[in-house]
């Protein structure tokens, strides 16, 4: 593995590039295993693309005084893809600043091409990066299909700001995209997404621990998942969604929180919406452990829609803006035939439940309801009684502003379910997950969040 140390401002192209004492101005042509590292606190300009062609297993890093920024590229040029990738193994980017690049309108930062070696999209993994103030998107996978999709990619820990459409667009058959920050999508056109996953099938995705905005453009997504045959599995949780509309006074008419079209498993998340917050499509989807906060409804759709059977929607938490608010929360599509809601809290609803379809077959247990108008409707909007496990009332003294159970000090195990009906009410579901663990027998709480009570204090 050959290291070449470049210094743009400062380096020359007659040094060797070898050492930190002797670095070229300008990155040298693109090699099996090179690493180019770009010293800290310097700006790289090109005006044309970065081709890597087919070199395998490039490493595009920092070198420097760690109290310097981050080594910033900028790349404008008439492109696809700014910097493009046709290599075989694993292409790496640690550390670097993408800030002001340009490319065409289809076009990208970096590409994950074709590689010929294999007749599959590159394998990218890009860590602790930063994208600022893109044409178009930051990241682009060129798949068209899942015959030629990239086997994996990693993408984590990195921020996407001011992007002109998709934060991360297409996608790889295994997928974690992790603990990255998303924010101001969607600038240059009404298509970006944070994650826009299209044209595949994955094995498995991973989209967890992200902060993402999408709250300024009315448009698109926070998260897709357009699959080519709505096979595969993905995983959504421990998410801040925020989607357009949130707080404005306004719905988000156009824009979708998460939406899938394949079997998804979307938990712990905190989402706040003014729209469509979840579409689901996948059948066995299981939504459990978020909390949502509702500002408004889009007036053709509701905050959570079910458009597959044998949906599992479980321990999640919902407020709304007031239940003289006319608009719906959950709504099962009329093609749905079986549909399971059990151990929710709806707070300042209009309708909470509602099923479209005549044939669906609700199972429906330990729900709580507070200041909501209609808890189940069936397809006729005619009410549906309560289950006798389902429980309303003024849950104020018993949920904090995050909709966590309030327990106070002193509570001990005896005493938890006289001090918050809602910690010990719930249903036990194997499997099911909440905002802050999994229940387990005997310790099922309504909502999404199980009751922290305080450990003994040490002594030592």
């Amino acid at each position: 593995m050959a290291e070449k140390f470049v210094v743009p401002e400062g380096g020359s192209d007659s040094n060797s590039g070898d050492s930190i004492f002797a670095p070229l101005k300008t990155p040298p042509s693109a090699t099996d295993d090179l690493v180019i590292c770009l010293k800290r606190g310097t700006h790289y300009v090109r005006t044309s693309q970065w081709n890597w062609g087919t070199a395998a297993r490039m490493t595009l890093k920092d070198y420097g005084d760690a109290s310097a920024p981050n080594p910033r590229v900028t790349i404008v040029a008439n492109s696809t893809n700014l910097i493009n990738i046709q290599g075989d193994g694993t292409q790496t980017f640690r550390n670097i600043d993408f800030e002001d690049c340009v490319s065409n309108a289809s076009g990208c930062v970096i590409g994950a091409g074709l590689v010929a070696a294999t007749s599959r999209c590159a394998v990218i993994d890009v860590q602790q990066c930063a994208f600022r103030r893109t044409y178009r998107h930051a990241i682009r996978f060129g798949a068209s299909s899942t015959s030629d999709a990239s086997p994996e990619a990693t993408i984590s820990n990195n921020l996407f700001e001011d992007i002109g459409e998709d934060a991360i667009y297409g996608g790889a058959l295994r997928m974690w995209v992790l603990h990255n920050t998303m924010r101001r999508l969607s600038q240059n056109t009404a298509n970006g997404d944070g994650l826009g996953f299209i044209s595949l099938d994955p094995v498995a995705v991973w989209f967890m621990f992200n902060d993402v905005d999408h709250s300024d453009v009315d448009s698109k997504h926070c998260v897709i998942f357009d699959t080519s045959t709505g096979a595969g599995q993905v995983f959504v949780g421990f998410n801040a969604f925020r989607g357009y509309g949130w707080a404005r006074g306004e719905s988000g008419e156009n824009h979708t929180v998460v939406n899938a079209d394949c079997q998804a498993f979307i938990f712990g998340n905190r989402m706040w919406t003014a729209g469509l917050g979840i579409n689901v499509g996948g059948a066995n989807s299981v939504v459990s452990g978020n909390r949502l906060w509702v500002s408004s409804y889009r007036a053709t759709a509701p905050t959570v829609s079910v458009n597959a059977d044998g949906v599992t929607i479980a321990h999640n938490a919902v407020q709304g803006p007031g239940a003289t608010v006319s608009g719906k929360c959950l709504v099962s599509a009329n093609t749905v035939t079986t549909l399971t809601a059990r151990n929710n809290i709806f707070r300042k609803i209009d309708r909470a439940i509602s099923l479209d379809g005549s044939g669906t077959t609700l199972t429906k247990s330990n729900n709580w309801f507070d200041d909501v108008t209609s808890p189940y409707l069936d397809y006729q909007a005619s009410a549906i009684a309560l289950d006798a496990a389902d429980e309303t009332g003024d849950l104020t003294d018993y949920l904090h502003g995050d909709l966590s159970l309030i327990i106070p000090d002193g509570t001990t195990w005896d005493t938890l379910s006289g001090v918050n009906p809602l910690a010990m009410a719930g249903y036990y579901m194997a499997g099911a997950r909440l905002a802050n663990g999994r229940p387990r027998p005997g310790y099922v709480p309504i909502g999404a969040c199980a009751a922290m009570l305080a450990g003994t204090s040490r002594t030592a």
